[in-house]
């Protein structure tokens, strides 16, 4: 049993989990409560005001001598309104490769009339935590706010055969295909043709190839636990990025990075569990640490469980001048997840004392 089957759970048992992004304030965002549209501020890290949503990218490893304009390279991504991942619960974090696309049957119904589905056709979701609705229009359909209002337009080709490319402001392509549950990434081509490739096994993204040969192995690691509803044992399994090794293409390890997460039992109306990252190590013996505020209820309806939203980042490769930060989070309407994110540098933990300040939203 995969990890997917735990939202089909919750689901199940009527939306038990409760994303983050599923808050209302910021959600008229063109690009999503994850996305950038309108720009963030930089004052004490980086966080939208509109959407409360604060961003943070570390390069766990970069790949020496790739070849193309988009360099080998494995970057976690911190959303602090984004949803769970390969990474865990808490945070909100994703990576470099988790590009995402769903369409809709080519054949549904009309849009518009009563008890009638009038919703998107179909939408694409960034790396970086864009996401953007697919309408009418097409296809081809034209993402006009793909790089917000001053931006280049992206657009999303149906090429047949259950097969779409999304071609990129830069003139690079992001190739989809149909596989059982839906759409996936397998290519990446440049401006200049250069086609980096990613493979999957059972339990996600494996391998990303540059097209030198150079490549990324991601490995994981499988945590189970058990709900136990009407009387009923369910044992709900979560498959979890354990580390991620850069090869050189002729049998050479250059680099690995190790996570590590600790479990968190939420106690409500149904007990619900979460995986949190909690650190990542280093081959030259530096660490990455983090840690976040106790998951619990997150919306007005008690069967509504949310992991936690980070508390600090203590962040060794951070390419910026907040390695240590603290987030702060202040409430905006009456649902218990309409909070909004910013960051003073802190003293975490692992970490030296920094300068502190408190800019306000």
């Amino acid at each position: 049993m995969k990890s997917g089957y735990r939202y089909f759970l919750a689901a199940a048992l009527g939306c038990l989990l409760a994303p983050h992004s599923f808050a209302q304030a910021g959600n008229n965002n063109p690009t999503g409560v994850t996305g950038e549209f309108n720009g963030s501020i930089t004052t004490a890290g980086h966080y939208d005001p509109f959407t409360g949503n604060a961003k943070r990218i570390i390069d766990d490893i970069v790949v020496p001598g790739s070849i193309g304009a988009y360099p080998l390279k494995w970057s976690r991504i911190l959303n602090t309104r984004g949803v769970s991942s390969s990474f865990g619960d808490g945070g909100g974090w994703s990576h470099s490769y988790a590009w995402g696309l769903w369409v809709r049957s080519s054949n549904p119904p009309p849009l518009g009339g009563e008890n009638q589905y009038d919703g998107p056709l179909g939408g694409v979701s960034y790396p970086d935590g864009r996401r953007l609705d697919l309408w009418s229009d097409g296809p081809p359909w034209t993402l006009t706010e793909a790089e917000g209002p001053q931006g280049v337009s992206h657009k999303l080709f149906d090429r047949g055969g259950g097969n779409y490319d999304l071609l990129l402001g830069d003139g690079g392509t992001v190739r989809f295909q149909t596989v059982s549950g839906g759409l996936r990434p397998y290519v990446i081509v440049d401006p200049y043709g250069q086609t980096t490739t990613l493979e999957y096994d059972a339990n996600g993204l494996s391998r990303v190839t540059e097209p030198g040969g150079r490549y990324l192995q991601i490995n994981y690691t499988t945590f189970s636990y058990q709900v136990t509803l009407s009387n009923t044992t369910y044992t709900v399994y979560e498959n979890l990025v354990s580390s991620v090794q850069a090869w050189d293409g002729r049998g050479n390890l250059l680099e690995t990075v190790h996570y590590h997460y600790v479990r968190e039992d939420v106690r409500a109306i149904v007990n619900v569990t979460f995986f949190n990252l909690t650190q990542a190590d280093y081959d030259d013996g530096t660490h990455g640490f983090y840690t976040y505020f106790p998951g619990g209820q997150a919306t007005n309806s008690a069967w509504s469980t949310s992991p936690g939203r980070t508390k600090t980042c203590d962040d060794v490769r951070y390419a910026g001048p907040m390695k240590q930060i603290e987030y702060e989070y202040v409430q905006r309407g009456d649902v218990a997840d309409h909070y909004l994110a910013w960051g003073h540098e802190s003293t975490p933990a692992h970490g030296n004392a920094g300068r502190r300040g408190h800019p306000r939203l």
